[in-house]
């Protein structure tokens, strides 16, 4: 899969037969080219966004 955003649908449809304790890892074609996840969080402001956050740090 190749976009630009995902969804959290999205997401969810993705996930749904993984098993709960598996590690999620950010990955990238950068410098430090994977990520891994430590916190989650969301924000939403009714009638302009919606929006889940990743935080990240890189593994070595």
């Amino acid at each position: 899969m190749s976009k630009d955003t995902l969804t959290v649908g999205e997401l969810k449809e993705f996930i749904e037969d993984l098993p709960s304790d598996m590690m999620v890892y950010i990955t990238s074609n950068d410098d430090m080219p994977i990520k891994a996840v430590i916190d989650i969080s969301s924000e939403e402001r009714v009638g302009y966004y919606k929006e889940l956050y990743l935080e990240v740090e890189c593994v070595n």
